[in-house]
């Protein structure tokens, strides 16, 4: 019974993600019965030799490994992963067992407490050193099928035997089966049997119904055979519903038309992405040269998980045939990838909450000087404009009237409203913003105006010049971070510890993004010569040399006050 009690509190490593980059080999780990993980106190070994190794903690319980491949040398490698001085037990959910190229050979990878990667090998003959010189003994040729379609070598690609008969590749129905336009099979073989091959470079030939192919010689100056449906599908309208999309696809050859049912999507990003299918449940309505698709918009929708990925298209019956091409018009709104495929972008956004200034805003502006396609990755929900934390941390309001601020733009009005009526944290959860993205500005350059109810408001230029509203106060006293720099320090300090109760309530302190802003001490005139602000220089010039800085070192010592959630936070400048 003790031994089963120490076994359940064991620290464990569980590996779920293996994969390989160019030279390195990259692990990612779930963290099991660890109150606390220091990297320091973590080390990798090979074949008991410890090993440098790079380390980043992905969030609370998982973390990734990545170890250079020059130190998988041998035909047996033992990886042990170590966590002050003891062995750690290594797991797979699934029993994990992949294949990957490292060092130009094949290792199968298999999990059994530690990671072990064994050189692959069928026969003494099978795989050489370098050079996948592959005999089968027969007169079949050993296909490599790319996963990813324009990676000559790419880990856990799929493999094949095909025979060659006149000099033209065989495909059984068993492999035909398995795949559809696109597809790139690299021959492995140098023998013989290849030499019978005939290279046809851009010269279809058939080789089923739905399918024909072309041999070539590909970039690693090896022999490739190409893909491709017989038909040519084009996906001349897309249409964007109020609750569905509408997808129009024409085709050329009503004689070789396939048996077209059924519309299947590829969501992939852009990095390495291995093609996976779902097929969508569509109402199909046929024509004479072209098929309508229609689904509720939700069910495509759902498939998307970030704002980076994209989607291009297949049709057939009961799995995918033909790629969807888009169509040559620029006017189209059906985007083209990197084979001339139709691509729809994700409809997802990154929901941003703003509280700063134009420091931050012109982030998300479309002009080609800021960020033109800001709009294809993030949505502003809201902005609290030029306000100060210290403004918007109290209890207490001040009236509101509107026909003072009635020549201020629309946003500015708002913000001053929700500053006065104190419900910047209500609007905060009414929004939801997956991230906050904050600057300083209100605090470092603009300070607090503490009205006759010691209600402080942002001394913004808005108030003090553009309206008349300090014209309508009796009694009020500006304190200012660059006249009252001790008291304003102190005020500040004290609002930053209730905007992380408050800000905490609504998102993790992960989710906020800190502009480290800097003041402009110059500017070009018309003329394009570049002229100081005199008035305000000297001004200025302070701030960015201390204040800055000093409100900055508070916001991050004071607000991100767990060293562990500091680990997370994203700074820009």
């Amino acid at each position: 019974m003790l031994n089963n009690f120490k076994r359940t509190l064991r620290r464990k490593f569980k590996l779920y993600d293996l994969k390989s980059s160019k030279e390195m080999l990259i692990m990612q780990f779930s963290l099991y019965n660890f109150i606390a993980f220091n990297s320091k106190d973590f080390y990798i070994k090979i074949n008991n030799h410890s090993i440098p190794y790079k380390f980043k903690k992905i969030s609370k319980n998982i973390v990734e490994a990545q170890i250079d491949k020059q130190y998988i040398t041998k035909d047996e490698n033992i990886i042990g992963l170590y966590y002050k001085k003891q062995k750690l037990w290594l797991s797979s959910p699934q029993g994990l067992e992949e294949k990957f190229e490292i060092n130009d050979k094949i290792y199968i990878s298999k999990v059994n407490k530690n990671l072990m990667l064994s050189r692959y090998k069928t026969n003494p003959n099978l795989w050489g050193d370098i050079e996948y010189n592959i005999s089968t003994g027969s007169n079949k040729m050993l296909l490599k099928k790319r996963l990813i379609q324009d990676k000559y070598f790419y880990d856990n690609d799929e493999f094949y035997e095909i025979s060659i008969e006149n000099g033209y590749p065989v495909f059984s129905l068993s492999m035909l089966d398995k795949i559809y336009e696109g597809n790139i099979f690299d021959i492995m073989n140098n023998s013989e049997i290849v030499e019978e091959l005939v290279i046809t470079n851009d010269q279809y030939f058939t080789i089923s119904d739905n399918f024909e192919a072309k041999t070539y010689q590909n970039s690693k100056k090896g022999i490739s055979i190409y893909i491709r449906a017989r038909n040519h599908f084009v996906l001349s309208t897309f249409q964007r519903n109020d609750d569905s999309y509408s997808f129009t696809i024409k085709y050329s050859d009503e004689k070789n038309l396939l048996s077209i049912n059924n519309l299947f999507v590829n969501i992939f990003d852009s990095g390495l992405s291995v093609i996976k299918f779902f097929q969508l449940p569509c109402k199909v309505e046929k024509h004479s040269n072209k098929v309508v698709f229609s689904i509720k918009k939700n069910l495509l929708d759902d498939l998307f998980i970030s704002p980076i990925q994209e989607a291009n298209f297949y049709v057939g019956d009961n799995k995918p045939i033909a790629r969807v091409f888009a169509p040559k018009t620029k006017k189209s709104n059906v985007s083209k990838g990197k084979f001339r495929e139709a691509v729809i972008p994700s409809p997802k956004r990154v929901n941003i909450g703003i509280l700063g200034l134009c420091y931050t805003r012109r982030m998300f502006t479309s002009s080609d000087y800021f960020n033109p396609d800001w709009k294809r990755y993030f949505k502003v929900l809201d902005t609290q404009f030029q306000s100060s934390i210290i403004s918007l941390i109290q209890d207490k309001v001040t009236d509101f009237d509107e026909t003072i601020f009635t020549n201020l733009p629309k946003s500015v009005q708002k913000s001053i409203e929700c500053e006065f009526k104190n419900n910047y944290f209500k609007k905060l959860s009414s929004k939801k913003p997956e991230y906050l993205v904050v600057d300083l500005y209100g605090d470092v350059d603009r300070g607090v105006a503490v009205l006759e109810n010691n209600k402080k408001v942002t001394f913004t230029n808005y108030l003090e010049y553009k309206c008349n509203y300090f014209d309508t106060r009796e009694n009020y006293k500006v304190i200012s971070s660059f006249e009252n720099f001790d008291e304003y320090t102190e005020m500040f300090k004290d609002a930053l510890i209730k905007l992380r109760k408050e800000v905490n309530k609504y998102l993790p302190l992960t989710k906020i993004v800190i502009n480290n802003f800097h003041l402009a001490s110059s500017y070009f005139d018309k003329d394009g010569i570049k002229r100081e602000f005199d008035k305000r220089h000297n001004e200025i010039v302070n701030k960015n040399n201390g204040f800055t800085s000093i409100f900055w070192t508070h916001f991050l010592r004071d607000f991100f006050r767990n060293e562990s959630t500091f680990e997370n936070v994203i700074v820009s400048a």
